[in-house]
């Protein structure tokens, strides 16, 4: 097989397509619940700082993100922000409901969505699988939340 096929056989698929074979409605729910619960268990990982506070948060963006790909990393992302908003302690700090609408780090978990997608989308692409990419890729997607919560503040 040549580079060039065996770039077309990986191309689009991510670390999830190669764990979890069985491309099912059953199998990408599953897949955007546990990315949903990584980042729960991670905003909980907290350094308190005023207006808002650094947490694990954005390295569960990224992981979640890069290892579902595109569509299912930001299904992820917005399973955890509307279980945040039903009430489920899925915030930093163990908070939910309505209120957090008013809070100033919402901003950043809309952000969050976005940099799921586009790191995903990246991935999708190979980029996590060279060093370069890899770094230019994680490093602005990170930067996506601070474009949505900065002005949200």
């Amino acid at each position: 097989m040549t580079s060039s096929a065996s770039s077309l056989t990986t191309h689009g698929t991510v670390l999830a397509d190669h764990l979890v074979t069985n491309r099912s409605t059953v199998a990408n729910i599953a897949l955007i619940g546990a990315g949903a619960a990584t980042v729960a268990l991670l905003a909980q990982v907290e350094i308190p700082m005023w207006p808002v506070p650094i947490t694990g948060q954005t390295l569960g963006v990224m992981l979640v993100g890069a290892t579902l790909g595109a569509w299912r990393g930001a299904a992820a992302l917005l399973t955890y922000l509307v279980a945040g908003l039903a009430g489920l302690p899925v915030f930093a700090g163990l908070t939910g409901g309505i209120a957090s609408v008013a809070k100033p780090s919402f901003g950043f978990i809309i952000g969050f969505v976005f940099a799921a997608a586009l790191i995903g989308w990246l991935a999708q692409r190979n980029w996590d699988r060279r060093p370069l990419l890899s770094l230019v890729a994680f490093f602005g997607a990170s930067l996506v939340p601070f474009v949505f919560g900065v002005p949200y503040m």
